[in-house]
């Protein structure tokens, strides 16, 4: 989803994302999940910009760059 996220709004020309392209290693992790439960007890601290919108603010500022 993330993948498909970032295609839709950097949207290159004549590309798509390659599913399955590159061959998977006997060793790859298929599933990973992220946890913020001990910087959250630790200091106090939680995420104030959701995933979407912070991807979408990254591909805005980046853009600007290149502008």
């Amino acid at each position: 989803s993330i993948v498909e996220l970032i295609y839709n709004q950097v949207n290159p020309p004549n590309a798509i994302p390659l599913y399955g392209k590159i061959p998977f290693r006997n060793d790859q992790v298929f599933h990973l999940q992220g946890n913020n439960e001990k910087i959250t007890s630790t200091f106090k601290w939680s995420p104030h910009t959701d995933i979407v919108k912070g991807i979408t603010k990254t591909i805005i500022y980046e853009k600007s760059l290149s502008s």
